[in-house]
């Protein structure tokens, strides 16, 4: 064991490898003692393999990583936190797709997951394609950004750099001709590119810290290269000055374009020497100081490679188990572009040297400030002018308030900007300007096999930099639909509108210029229903406020149950009661910010009119602080409130008192206020403290025993940890009752809990009255909305909003009755980056078990999940993410091995964050579970659902045809229609399967009665060969002459010959009617059912009676031909809740009341099973509301239909 003395030591080998191997690996290294040296030769042999373990998990990553790093950041191979700077020269080369965004909105059209994978499986192939001739060519590709490419080529003698630019780019040009013109699922496309390259200088400065690290290629010669791609037709690669004096007498020129004359001699690579490659780790045994050295050494090697990836995205690739790549991910997402100018012309001045000090210092604090806003800077990059910041919040981590978080984050880096400058005495200054939206992005990876590039792509990221675009040095600019959702936060200016490319009409833009405070009292925006219970106990405390009695009280409720609502209501309570309110909000951008909602309570104080005037807020603060005594703090509590140094109002005797805790001046100021007068002071959103607000909260409540203070508290229950309040939640209540005894704190000092839960549903659906101005909603809509919502009003209000958008509700003025299209919005974002907030709150392994779960469906089965997870994880490591997301509230269990989301628009959110890909594959894995849990008969509709949207085309036309089938005998007509449809859209059934199943679909719809829909599929399938259908076709068209040419099969000889009499009947021919029909009744081996429509058609062309309308005979057709007989086994297939409806239905005509009465479950439960009845044909419902059986039992017993009687295998 002597040679481990001389290794490294493993206890400070174990934490660097936490960040570098999945959870699994990484736990089982814990079991592993500190000092390796103690164990014996057994154990230390054991402890060998698990080290050898860790590091073939290390080799791999650190291959992925260099397919991320251009080959000059391989090369140079900078240490963790080791800043550097140089100036390059060289050849530069931008390329540029044109064609990119007509393709995008074509692929866009085809919806957001199938588009944009789509989308990103081209790219991939023209990356694989590009980069081929530009790596052959000796060039680095620095950045590819999807539809534009910068690559450098290292200077050489004789501008041997520029030639090879300028052959690669005829070799990029020759390589990308195949996409001149192409066809794809979707239509035909067209993508060109555009090349530039200049001969120049750029500074290239490597900065970051261990954690986070990044690589700046901007410059002169950079922006010319950009410059004369702008300038280049489409396929053509243009040369800037000075390229174009190196390539002269080297290629034929056409102005400054490279014409392609070379044929073979341009060739397909330089020759060049190759470039060293850094290889692994080097294994020299397997005895355990070996295998730690050679762990030591591949840790060190990612080490240097990692921190050029953001944090997240590095924990993806390190928690991706096989193919370590980026799986693709759709989300909500707050884009903020940052363009800082004047770094490059500062390195070519002054020296890279201070170039890179200077952006060392602003890269590390820019880190700072966008981590503490929760969000990343996903890209440093090159532009026409300087460079930018492309920084992302919600994606890849969603948290609340996003957009707010960035706006707040771009304020702070301005200001970080100018300390930056003074710290440097830079002049000129550096500056800088910013735009931010917001919309769904999409997150993944362009790749070849051995570079790779992350992408995040979408109408957003193209919006934020043409927003930025528009901004002048010193602005952020935002768009109206940010700053609907941000302005209550900010201070800004509206300015001209203006045209963005991709946008049709003009764009409304605002200037963000600082945080706004001064909480005011807001109208409320919806009615306050169903909280009855609650405003009459904040009215009691209202009361005891009145007669000297204080008490805090804790409002919690999950976001949208309308925290903010009641506070208000109290408010407008306690305005109209002449009592004083103080209203102070958190912010998610304040919680690193000191004393936050308590200076947005004091300039509100101060500023009641919300004028925003500093000048009168002075003058108030010398007016409030000298009435209270106060005034020796005036000077200190205006340096806290940002507020001019001198009142205004001439001497105010205020003195400094430096020293004093700005905590003690508040509490002091508080306790003056409430010796004047009992007020209401609101604290919104407290889960949103800084760590200073919560010292002054808890000094406050130490205290409230002495005060006529009524203090309301609002948080969230999930993020709210109550302990930190250090009060005693033991007498908490769950519901709001109680006597004003309740606020006496000789009795009673705990506060008290306030938990709001969803409304109900007459309360819900009175939110959704009022914002689509109706007085009665459509049955269904009423649902629907209930149901989605889950009783959140403010999902309610977002759900009619984005039907409104769609136009998918429409309003009959005059009765005020609201109408739905039957048509289902989008998720809005504003609710999809709610429920995701909430999902990212869980460990990323357990958020890939909830994104099967969600492929599964609202409902699931563990066991199922399990299987699907299998490769991924454990099964106790499945059940334990369940149990936590239990915990959460986000899932919920309906027995031992079933789930279910929680909220239904939880699965949606989630699973609309999927790639289609994922999606495909997941849905296959779930039906193969499904296929062999031995219930596949009983689960065909949801087998054929999975396959369907899944990507084994054999098994989804195998099972969807199975599933129309039982859905057809079940007289589910409408699901049969829809299984076969779904098969039919397949892209590569074959022929012959086609036939049979647009066979299938014309039965269905004869059956449902839609006779020349029927014909026409009859047709379609007769056209692929079936002669069935043909025969079938002209019974159903009423086609007389093909009737009569028709040779049938013995099954439909007398439909046929009966439909040539009933057609030439009501043509007047009566005689050769008759004989027809004789005739063919007079035919051995008729079926019951031909038999008896003959006999009856016969009868009433003997009473020389019309035989009526044609449709007559095809109802009777479809029901003896087409029909399988009924059978009572399918109802025992329905739910026990269905069945035990149906059985009380079938005796009498009852109500929903009546029913959930009965049952003693709640209406919404009941609603469900009866829309699941009814869409069977089980139940229907009549006008008066009330339900029937949907087959009628007399006629069923009568027509026998079935050798058993359904009513009496019901009734036993």
């Amino acid at each position: 064991m002597s040679a481990l003395t001389t290794t490294p030591v493993w206890s400070t080998i174990r934490p660097r490898l936490a960040r570098y191997l999945p959870a699994e690996t990484f736990n089982r290294l814990l079991a592993l003692p500190d000092d390796l040296r103690q164990l014996d030769d057994a154990a230390q042999r054991r402890a060998a393999q698990q080290l050898l373990k860790a590091n073939r998990a290390l080799e791999p990553l650190r291959r992925t990583l260099l397919q991320y790093m251009p080959r000059y950041l391989i090369e140079l191979a900078p240490l963790p936190g080791q800043a550097r700077g140089e100036i390059l020269s060289g050849s530069f080369m931008h390329a540029d797709l044109k064609g990119f965004t007509a393709l995008t909105e074509l692929l866009a059209r085809q919806g957001r997951a199938r588009g944009q994978e789509e989308m990103n499986r081209m790219l991939n192939k023209l990356f694989s394609s590009l980069l081929d001739p530009l790596i052959a060519s000796g060039g680095d590709l620095l950045i590819f950004a999807g539809d534009a490419a910068l690559a450098y080529f290292p200077a050489q003698d004789d501008a041997e750099d520029t030639l090879q630019a300028a052959r690669a780019g005829l070799r990029m040009q020759r390589a990308i001709k195949p996409f001149s013109t192409f066809e794809n699922e979707f239509g035909q496309c067209s993508l060109s590119m555009r090349i530039g390259v200049e001969r120049g200088q750029a500074y290239a400065g490597v900065v970051g810290d261990a954690e986070r690290m990044e690589l700046l290629v901007s410059g002169s010669g950079v922006h010319a290269a950009m410059l004369a791609e702008a300038q280049a037709e489409p396929g053509r690669v243009f040369l800037g000055e000075s390229a174009r004096q190196a390539a002269a007498g080297h290629f034929t020129l056409n102005g400054a374009q490279v014409v392609d004359d070379l044929g073979d001699d341009l060739g397909d690579y330089e020759v060049s020497p190759p470039t060293r490659k850094r290889g692994g780790a080097l294994l020299l045994s397997k005895d355990l100081p070996d295998v730690l050295q050679t762990l030591n050494v591949s840790l060190q090697h990612v080490e240097r490679l990692a921190p050029f990836l953001p944090e997240d995205m590095l924990a993806r690739l390190v928690n991706t188990k096989r193919h370590r790549h980026l799986e693709s991910e759709f989300r909500p997402t707050a884009v903020q572009y940052i363009n800082l100018l004047g770094l490059e012309e500062l390195a070519t001045a002054r020296g890279p040297e201070l170039a890179t000090q200077v952006l060392q210092r602003y890269f590390l604090r820019a880190e700072e400030i966008v981590t503490r806003h929760e969000g990343v800077i996903s890209q440093v990059d090159a532009c026409a002018k300087g460079f930018f910041l492309l920084n992302t919040y919600g994606s890849p981590k969603m948290h609340e308030g996003t957009t707010r978080y960035a706006i707040s984050a771009a304020l702070q880096l301005a200001q970080m900007l100018d300390q930056v400058n003074r710290e440097f005495e830079l002049d000129p200054p550096l500056r800088q300007r910013g735009g931010i939206t917001h919309g769904l992005v999409f997150n993944g990876e362009i790749g070849a096999r051995y570079r790779r590039e992350s992408v995040i792509a979408g109408p957003a990221v193209n919006r934020g930099a043409r927003l930025m675009s528009q901004a002048r040095p010193g602005q952020v600019i935002v768009d109206s639909d940010i700053w609907s959702d941000a302005r209550s936060a900010f201070v800004g200016e509206e300015l001209p509108a203006v045209e963005l490319k991709g946008i049709d009409g003009r764009v409304v833009i605002v200037n963000v210029r600082n945080v706004r405070y001064g909480a005011q009292l807001q109208p409320l925006e919806r009615p306050l229903l169903g909280r009855e219970i609650e405003q009459d106990f904040l009215t009691g405390a209202l009361n005891a406020l009145q007669n000297g009695k204080g008490g805090v009280l804790l409002l919690i409720a999950e976001t949208g149950l309308g925290k903010t609502a009641l506070a208000t209501h109290l408010a407008q309570a306690a305005q109209a009661k002449d009592l004083p309110i103080l209203i102070g909000r958190c912010q998610p951008h304040g919680k690193h910010v000191p004393l936050f909602p308590w200076l947005d309570l004091l300039i509100g104080w101060l500023d009641p009119d919300g004028g925003g005037d500093a000048i009168q807020q002075r003058e108030r603060l010398s007016v409030e602080l000298a009435a209270l005594g106060l005034s020796r703090w005036e000077n200190r509590l205006a340096d806290l409130l940002n507020l001019p140094a001198e009142a205004t109002l001439g001497e105010s005797g205020a003195s400094d008192e430096a020293d004093v805790d700005p905590l003690h001046i508040l509490t002091v100021l508080f306790k003056k206020l409430t010796a004047r007068s009992p007020f209401l002071l609101i604290l919104e959103d407290i889960d949103w403290l800084d760590a200073t607000s919560l010292d002054l909260l808890n000094e406050l409540l130490s205290q409230m025993q002495n005060l006529p203070l009524l203090l309301l508290l609002t948080g969230r229950l999930q993020r709210l940890e109550i302990r930190d309040l250090e009060i005693n939640d033991s007498n908490n209540l769950q519901s709001p009752i109680s006597n004003l005894q309740f606020f006496d704190h000789a009795q009673d000092k705990s506060p008290k809990l306030v938990k709001l839960h969803p409304l109900n549903n007459e309360a819900a659906l009175g939110v959704a009255r009022h914002h689509l101005g109706a007085r009665t909603l459509d049955d269904d809509l009423t649902r629907w909305i209930y149901h989605r919502s889950g009783g959140n009003p403010l999902y309610v209000q977002e759900l009619c909003r984005a039907l409104e958008r769609a136009d998918a509700v429409f309003l009959d003025r005059h009765t005020g009755w609201a109408g739905w299209t039957r048509e289902s919005p989008a998720l809005p974002l504003s609710l999809h980056a709610l429920l995701l907030a909430r999902l990212d709150e869980l460990p990323l392994a357990y958020q890939n078990v909830l994104k099967r779960a969600a492929v599964m469906g609202t409902t699931f089965d563990a066991r199922g999940l399990q299987a699907i997870c299998a490769e991924l994880l454990d099964k106790e490591t499945v059940f334990t993410a369940l149990e936590e997301a239990a915990r959460a509230s986000l899932v919920t269990a309906v027995d031992n091995s079933t789930y279910r989301f929680k909220h239904p628009l939880m699965q949606e959110a989630i699973y609309n964050t999927l790639s289609f890909s994922q999606r495909r594959g997941w849905h296959t894995q779930t039906g193969d579970w499904l296929a062999r849990s031995g219930q596949a008969e009983q689960s065909l509709s949801l087998i054929a659902y999975h396959y369907l949207r899944g990507d084994d085309d054999a098994k989804a036309a195998q099972y969807g045809r199975r599933a129309g089938d039982q859905a057809r005998n079940r007289r589910e007509y409408a699901g049969a229609l829809e299984h076969y449809q779904q098969v039919l859209a397949l892209p590569d059934l074959p022929a012959p399967e086609r036939a049979a199943i647009l066979e299938s679909l014309a039965d269905a719809l004869a059956l449902r009665g839609d006779y020349r829909a029927a014909a026409e599929a009859y047709a379609r399938s007769a056209a692929l060969g079936n002669a069935a259908a043909r025969q079938k076709q002209a019974i159903v068209a009423g086609d007389l002459d093909a009737l009569s040419l028709l040779e049938p099969t013995p099954e439909l000889q007398p439909w046929a010959d009966g439909g040539r009499a009933w057609l030439l009947a009501q043509k007047g021919r009566t005689e050769p009617a008759l004989k027809l029909a004789q005739t063919a009744l007079n035919k051995h081996n008729l079926q019951d059912g031909a038999r008896a429509g003959l006999t009856e058609l016969l009868k009433t062309l003997q009473a020389n009676n019309s035989p009526g309308d044609y449709h007559i005979w095809l109802k009777q057709f479809a029901k003896s031909v087409l029909q399988t007989p009924f059978s009572p086994t399918a109802l025992l297939d329905l739910p026990p809740l269905s069945l035990s409806i149906f059985r009380k239905i079938m005796r009498r005509r009852l109500s929903l009341t009546e029913l959930a009465d009965d049952l003693q479950l709640p209406p919404e439960q009941v609603q469900s099973a009866l829309d699941d009845l009814i869409k069977k044909g089980y139940v229907r419902q009549l006008k008066t509301g009330r339900y029937r059986a949907g087959f009628d039992r007399k006629r069923e017993k009568r027509e026998k239909s079935s050798s058993i009687d359904i009513w009496s295998a019901l009734d036993s």
